[in-house]
C-alpha cells in the first residue's frame, strides 16, 4: 500500500513539474538575465549522468538540481547538462533530485573574484577532501530499493 501511495504521489508531482519545466524554465532564465548584469553573480554548471545510455524524456523531466536543499533550482536539458545562474559568492550544495536513482552529491564554493572550487559532498568525514573537476559530472549511486 504504502508504495502505491508514493507512486502515486510521485506520478502528480511528475506531472507537475513536467507542465511548468518549459513555463518556468523560460521565466527563471528571463528573470536570470534581468539579474545577471550585476557582476557579483555567478552560475555553476554540469552534467547529471543517466544509469541508461540514451535518457528518457521522463528521466529529464523528474530530474532537478537543488542547491542549497532548494534554495535554487536548476532544470535538466536533453542532454543532462544543466546550469543554475545568479549565484553570489559562497559555498552551496549541489544534489540531483530523482524519484528512483539515488545520485552524488557536490560542494560548490564561489570566491569574491568568481573562481569556483568542487568537491565530493562527505556526510561521513566533513573534513575529508575529494576534488573533482568543474564543471560538475555527477554520477548515479544506483537505484532506490
Amino acid at each position: 500500500m504504502t508504495t502505491n501511495v508514493h507512486s502515486l504521489i510521485w506520478a502528480v508531482l511528475s506531472l507537475l513539474c513536467g507542465s511548468l519545466h518549459s513555463t518556468l524554465g523560460d521565466q527563471y532564465s528571463r528573470s536570470v538575465e534581468s539579474d545577471s548584469s550585476s557582476n557579483n553573480l555567478y552560475t555553476i554548471e554540469g552534467k547529471v549522468v543517466s544509469l541508461d545510455k540514451k535518457p528518457s524524456p521522463d528521466w529529464v523531466v523528474s530530474t532537478q538540481i537543488f542547491v542549497n536543499g532548494g534554495e535554487h533550482i536548476g532544470l535538466l536539458r536533453e542532454d543532462g547538462t544543466f546550469v543554475v545562474n545568479g549565484l553570489y559568492p559562497g559555498s552551496y550544495i549541489v544534489e540531483v533530485i530523482n524519484p528512483g536513482i539515488a545520485y552524488e552529491s557536490a560542494r560548490v564554493e564561489i570566491t569574491s573574484k568568481g573562481k569556483l572550487r568542487s568537491r565530493k559532498v562527505n556526510h561521513l568525514q566533513p573534513a575529508l577532501v575529494n576534488h573533482v573537476p568543474y564543471p560538475l559530472r555527477l554520477n548515479p549511486i544506483g537505484k532506490f530499493q
